[in-house]
């Protein structure tokens, strides 16, 4: 960590402090503005960190709006992530010349010798930043915005602002034990550890009492929850469904193939764990998937599915796909496509392999070129499209709980228990973050079109 104000019980820094941002004025509270990039565990952290500056009297506002101290939490899974992160920091400067801009997340860890470098003083060498946490620091942000806040003289809000989100994000793990040969996030999050069961319960509780009608279970590797202490994520997933209102769902982030047990997939017919399940396949070849490194197999990752749909037929599927992984052929791809079909997904992730330095998968040869590559990621992106609208299809004239997102003038935006964007007109009770069940009347384009069922019909 780069830290240029002195930290409450910490050693002053060697250099100058930090300069106050210019648009802080005294007397009122710090704004902070937090973005996010990568993954659902990413934007779970940045919950708690909401919640945190809140509870230090910082006021936390949407990241369109003006604010004195920014944070991007960032993603470093590929090269193009790493570009992504650096775009978004310069856009945040250009947006806010005058903020303290702080970065943070798994670029950092996978680019330490840009990001934590630091140059004349003891500032990041990198321009546009101010301050720079890696993962295991992430914990010490508040504490500098705090800081800064002391500093320049801000007053604390009274009153801590409703929550960001429509849906609470409980991270409940982190860390990653698999050694996938393209992957540096085991790297850039250190090894697998799990939040205790009754702390992730506590917590289900509290989002749940503060109106939060759908509560996703997040994780850098979800399926490994509780291998460290002798439980596993099944149990609390059942614990959490037992202690919970009958009004409040589940949803899990994201599950490999090879960590869905029995006990698992028998729980897919509650009909309070939403019936989506994102399961990462990256490729339909065993060929491609053992020089993966990944721990399933085609027929493990088919089963895994007939067994949840056994559950519950209406169940959606969304995945991951990884391209052009050095010496993958024709007959691979084309076992991709075959098995994109066979499952029939609702949404698909296409990328690139993206060579990276410390990865096992840089000593691969015969190597794909951007040509083949571009056509494949095409081909994938049109054979799940297809299945996606069969999926819609099949969605309508049925009824589906909707937590809803945003409400635009006659129009409420939401998600269903299978992941479908729902379109319908808000009544009294719609609500973000509030659920309702809707009877799906069509398929308008990428989403579903509806009409929400009065509770009292509902409750027929």
């Amino acid at each position: 960590m780069i830290t240029r104000i002195p930290l409450a019980g910490a050693t002053a820094p060697q250099h100058a402090p930090v300069p106050a941002p210019a648009g802080a004025p005294a007397g009122a509270p710090l704004r902070v503005a937090l973005s996010t990039l990568g993954c659902k565990v990413n934007y779970a952290e940045m919950a708690d960190l909401a919640g945190a500056l809140a509870g230090l009297g910082c006021e936390v506002v949407p990241e369109d709006e003006p604010a004195d101290v920014r944070v991007l939490n960032s993603c470093g899974v590929t090269l193009q992530a790493d570009a992504t992160t650096r775009q978004r920091l310069q856009r945040l400067r250009r947006q806010d010349p005058s903020c303290h801009l702080i970065l943070t997340g798994c670029s950092v860890d996978a680019n330490p010798e840009r990001y934590l470098a630091t140059g004349e003083g003891g500032r990041p060498v990198v321009p546009h930043l101010d301050a720079v946490f890696a993962n295991a620091e992430k914990g010490r942000i508040a504490d500098h915005v705090a800081a800064l806040a002391a500093r320049v003289g801000a007053t604390p809000r009274s009153v801590a602002p409703a929550g960001l989100r429509s849906r609470a994000f409980l991270k409940v793990q982190d860390g990653c034990d698999h050694r996938c040969t393209y992957c540096v996030v085991w790297r850039t999050r250190g090894a697998s550890t799990s939040v205790p069961a009754e702390v992730v319960v506590a917590r289900a509780r509290a989002a749940a009492e503060a109106g939060h009608a759908e509560l996703v279970l997040t994780g850098v590797d979800l399926g490994s929850y509780g291998r460290d202490r002798g439980s596993d994520l099944a149990g609390l997933v059942r614990s959490l469904l037992d202690s919970l209102d009958a009004g409040v769902r589940l949803r899990l982030s994201s599950v490999n193939a090879n960590d869905i047990s029995e006990r698992l997939i028998a729980l897919n017919r509650d009909p309070r764990l939403c019936a989506h399940w994102h399961i990462p396949l990256q490729s339909g070849s065993d060929r491609v998937l053992r020089a993966m490194h990944r721990g399933y197999r085609r027929q493990r990752y088919l089963r895994v599915v007939e067994g949840l749909r056994n559950r519950d037929p209406d169940t959606e599927l969304t995945t991951d796909v990884m391209v052009g992984l050095p010496g993958e052929t024709e007959a691979d791809h084309q076992a991709t496509l075959s098995l994109v079909a066979e499952v029939g997904f609702l949404g698909c992730h296409v990328f690139r392999y993206s060579r990276r330095p410390g990865t096992a998968a840089v000593e691969l040869v015969e190597g794909v070129d951007t040509v083949t590559a571009r056509r494949r990621s095409a081909e994938i992106r049109a054979a799940a499209a297809a299945t996606a609208r069969d999926r819609r299809r099949r969605a309508v004239n049925a009824r589906h709980g909707v937590v809803w997102d945003r409400l635009s003038g006659q129009e409420a935006h939401g998600l269903s228990a299978g992941y479908h964007e729902v379109v319908a007109v808000p009544d009294r009770a719609t609500r973000v973050g509030g659920l309702q069940t809707v009877l799906v009347t069509g398929v308008e384009g990428d989403h579903l079109r509806g009409e929400i069922v009065p509770a009292a019909a509902d409750a027929v």
